[in-house]
């Protein structure tokens, strides 16, 4: 059977089910796809360009979603979906700090809204999914306190100019896997291991930042509805307080799970526990 029918055939089974009354969703379910650009756009120049993934893959080509977002729209339609949580490449928006946004790579990432839109598929932004610009490496990532500032100025113009077509924010992706993969088991630039203070001021500042631009978010967007902001995360939840904290005192403190870890680990490295290595 070829994708395209595999697809319909998915998606009409599904309905099926649901007219047949075995499955039943509230009103207002939304059951979606989702992706990080790094995984699926090519063409980014981050801190993952230079690698290959266990399984060959790498992100100078991708998926090519880059190019074929459109055509990919047309597959969500196919497959019956009604939202699409998708990450916003940093990257790609800021040559430097405090730096104007890219008001081409911007228009873009407005039309895959808009593409969207007008298939009813309700879009979910990432701000940040397990990559930076290669300026914010360099200076140290979220190592660095002045990142939390840097992040802060970007997602406050990228509001700015999403707030009337997105309402449904997810701040960072797993806040907790990019710290432990990044500074204690080596899976992740720049690969460093056991490094437990830098593992808690990475948590301790993306916290910080997730408190500061959730709070622009509440305050700016709307798409017309209330917005809604959060992380997402793995491993224990913990329980939101005011202000967008969402236990934050206790979320610099979550212990690491090994679902965590080998879950990140397999879906990031191409299936393998090792390192990516360099492409050549």
């Amino acid at each position: 059977m070829d994708p395209t029918s595999l697809l319909r055939a998915s998606a009409n089974l599904s309905m099926s089910k649901i007219m047949d009354g075995d499955l039943k969703f509230p009103d207002g379910f939304l059951w979606g796809t989702a992706t990080s650009p790094t995984q699926v756009e090519g063409h980014v120049v981050n801190e993952w360009t230079d690698y290959v993934a266990a399984d060959g893959g790498h992100c100078r080509t991708a998926c090519n979603h880059y190019h074929r977002y459109e055509e990919d729209v047309g597959w969500m339609t196919q497959l019956g979906v009604n939202a699409y949580r998708m990450g916003i490449e940093w990257s790609r928006l800021q040559s430097a700090p405090f730096a104007p946004l890219n008001q081409k790579e911007l228009a873009r990432y407005i039309h895959l809204l808009d593409c969207l839109k007008a298939a009813n598929i309700t879009p979910m932004v990432v701000l940040h999914h397990f990559s930076n610009p290669p300026w914010i490496t360099a200076a140290g990532g979220w190592l660095n306190p002045a990142t939390v500032v840097a992040f802060v100025d970007y997602v406050t113009k990228l509001v700015s100019a999403l707030k009337e077509r997105v309402y449904l924010w997810n701040t960072f992706n797993e806040p907790d896997t990019y710290a432990s993969l990044t500074y204690l088991i080596g899976g992740f630039p720049p690969f460093h291991k056991w490094r437990f203070r830098s593992y808690r001021k990475v948590i301790k500042h993306m916290a910080e930042a997730h408190v500061q631009v959730s709070r622009v978010i509440q305050r700016e967007s709307n798409a017309g509805k209330t917005p809604e902001v959060g992380i997402a995360k793995t491993g224990p939840i913990s329980r939101r307080s005011k202000n967008f904290r969402f236990g934050i005192t206790r979320w610099r403190r979550l212990a690491i799970t090994p679902s965590t870890v080998l879950c990140s680990t397999r879906f990031w490295a191409g299936g393998g526990r090792k390192p990516p290595r360099i492409l050549g």
